[in-house]
């Protein structure tokens, strides 16, 4: 698949198809609702939402590769994210809309997501965070992914504009 590549792109215009085609051992879920979404899934297409209530539901995610669309997490009882798989990778055609927001997590401390190995998009790299944690990032640094868990190269592919209260 096109993340085991780690490539990169600039302005990558592109469309996912209604049949996707052979992906050999993967399970490809179309996301409606966390309630709604299978266990193991390891590609979601469409926007990835986790609000309250979804807590329970997390470890549905462990076994995820792949997104094609945005992460939204809101209104959450959350105090850390840990609940993808190993290695995820993030692709956003909808320039309208940021790749990732965390919004209104009034618990959550500690936002990092370590298993992004790449984020894909036409042109807008924006984060969203906002009316979090006060403390959500207490080293003062906006970072989602951590430096400590990779190489030069992969801070150039998970790189985003950080905005909303909480950053920017």
């Amino acid at each position: 698949m096109i993340f085991d590549y780690e490539l990169s792109f600039l302005k990558l215009h592109a469309k996912v198809c209604d049949e996707i085609g052979n992906i050999g051992e993967r399970r490809l879920c179309r996301f409606e609702s966390m309630n709604q979404l299978p266990n193991g899934c390891n590609i979601i297409l469409g926007d990835l939402i986790i609000e309250n209530g979804d807590e329970e539901n997390m470890s549905k995610l462990m076994k995820l590769e792949l997104i094609v669309g945005s992460i939204i997490i809101r209104n959450t009882e959350l105090k850390r994210f840990q609940h993808f798989g190993e290695v995820l990778c993030i692709i956003q055609f909808d320039d309208t809309k940021p790749v990732i927001q965390i919004v209104g997590n009034k618990q959550l401390k500690d936002p990092t997501m370590d298993e992004i190995t790449n984020i894909i998009t036409r042109e807008n790299r924006v984060a969203v965070i906002q009316d979090n944690h006060p403390d959500i990032f207490s080293s003062g640094n906006c970072e989602l992914v951590t430096e400590f868990y990779g190489f030069l190269q992969r801070k150039y592919r998970v790189r985003l504009n950080f905005t909303g209260g909480d950053c920017g």
